[in-house]
Protein backbone atom coordinates (compact mmCIF):
# COMPACT_ATOMS: atom_id res chain seq x y z
CA UNK A 1 0.00 0.00 0.00
CA UNK A 2 1.27 3.51 -0.79
CA UNK A 3 2.08 5.88 2.06
CA UNK A 4 -0.50 8.41 0.88
CA UNK A 5 -3.38 5.89 0.65
CA UNK A 6 -5.72 5.53 3.62
CA UNK A 7 -7.61 2.30 4.24
CA UNK A 8 -10.85 4.00 5.29
CA UNK A 9 -12.55 0.97 6.92
CA UNK A 10 -9.38 0.23 8.92
CA UNK A 11 -9.11 3.87 10.03
CA UNK A 12 -12.78 3.98 11.09
CA UNK A 13 -12.41 0.70 13.02
CA UNK A 14 -9.42 2.11 14.89
CA UNK A 15 -11.34 5.30 15.69
CA UNK A 16 -14.30 3.26 16.98
CA UNK A 17 -12.00 1.03 19.02
CA UNK A 18 -10.47 4.12 20.65
CA UNK A 19 -13.97 5.59 21.17
CA UNK A 20 -13.18 8.68 19.11
CA UNK A 21 -16.30 8.31 16.99
CA UNK A 22 -16.96 12.06 16.92
CA UNK A 23 -13.91 12.26 14.61
CA UNK A 24 -15.91 10.35 11.98
CA UNK A 25 -19.20 12.23 12.14
CA UNK A 26 -20.19 15.35 10.23
CA UNK A 27 -20.32 18.24 12.71
CA UNK A 28 -23.55 19.46 11.09
CA UNK A 29 -25.29 16.24 12.16
CA UNK A 30 -23.96 16.53 15.71
CA UNK A 31 -26.21 19.54 16.34
CA UNK A 32 -29.26 17.26 16.53
CA UNK A 33 -30.12 16.24 20.10
CA UNK A 34 -29.37 12.67 21.18
CA UNK A 35 -28.16 11.62 17.72
CA UNK A 36 -24.66 10.40 18.57
CA UNK A 37 -25.78 6.94 19.76
CA UNK A 38 -27.85 6.47 16.59
CA UNK A 39 -24.88 7.53 14.49
CA UNK A 40 -22.60 5.06 16.30
CA UNK A 41 -25.09 2.27 15.56
CA UNK A 42 -25.27 3.29 11.89
CA UNK A 43 -21.48 3.31 11.79
CA UNK A 44 -21.49 -0.26 13.10
CA UNK A 45 -23.87 -1.22 10.27
CA UNK A 46 -21.55 0.44 7.76
CA UNK A 47 -18.53 -1.39 9.18
CA UNK A 48 -20.34 -4.71 8.86
CA UNK A 49 -20.90 -3.92 5.17
CA UNK A 50 -17.15 -3.62 4.55
CA UNK A 51 -16.09 -6.73 6.46
CA UNK A 52 -12.94 -8.24 4.94
CA UNK A 53 -14.66 -11.58 4.32
CA UNK A 54 -17.56 -11.14 1.86
CA UNK A 55 -19.48 -13.96 3.56
CA UNK A 56 -19.46 -11.96 6.79
CA UNK A 57 -21.18 -8.97 5.15
CA UNK A 58 -24.94 -8.57 5.65
CA UNK A 59 -27.38 -8.81 2.76
CA UNK A 60 -29.18 -5.64 1.70
CA UNK A 61 -32.33 -6.97 3.39
CA UNK A 62 -30.38 -7.36 6.65
CA UNK A 63 -28.96 -3.85 6.29
CA UNK A 64 -32.45 -2.41 5.76
CA UNK A 65 -33.72 -4.26 8.84
CA UNK A 66 -30.78 -3.02 10.95
CA UNK A 67 -31.33 0.57 9.83
CA UNK A 68 -35.07 0.37 10.51
CA UNK A 69 -34.31 -0.92 14.02
CA UNK A 70 -31.93 1.98 14.65
CA UNK A 71 -34.08 4.80 13.29
CA UNK A 72 -36.84 5.79 15.70
CA UNK A 73 -40.26 6.56 14.26
CA UNK A 74 -40.28 10.13 15.63
CA UNK A 75 -37.88 11.73 13.18
CA UNK A 76 -39.33 15.24 13.17
CA UNK A 77 -36.20 16.85 14.59
CA UNK A 78 -33.76 14.66 12.66
CA UNK A 79 -32.48 15.18 9.12
CA UNK A 80 -34.30 13.07 6.55
CA UNK A 81 -32.52 11.16 3.81
CA UNK A 82 -33.78 13.88 1.44
CA UNK A 83 -32.13 16.58 3.61
CA UNK A 84 -28.87 14.66 3.48
CA UNK A 85 -29.12 14.06 -0.30
CA UNK A 86 -29.80 17.77 -0.79
CA UNK A 87 -26.73 18.70 1.26
CA UNK A 88 -24.52 16.33 -0.73
CA UNK A 89 -25.90 17.46 -4.09
CA UNK A 90 -24.91 21.03 -3.22
CA UNK A 91 -21.38 19.99 -2.24
CA UNK A 92 -18.56 20.50 -4.70
CA UNK A 93 -17.49 17.38 -6.62
CA UNK A 94 -14.32 15.61 -5.46
CA UNK A 95 -11.14 16.22 -7.39
CA UNK A 96 -9.65 13.01 -8.75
Amino acid sequence: MHDDVVDLPRWVRSVVREEWTSEVFDVELMRYPNIEEEMVQMLQVALSCVARAPDARPTIQEVIRMIEEIRPSDLDSRPSSEDIKSKWSMAAPCDN
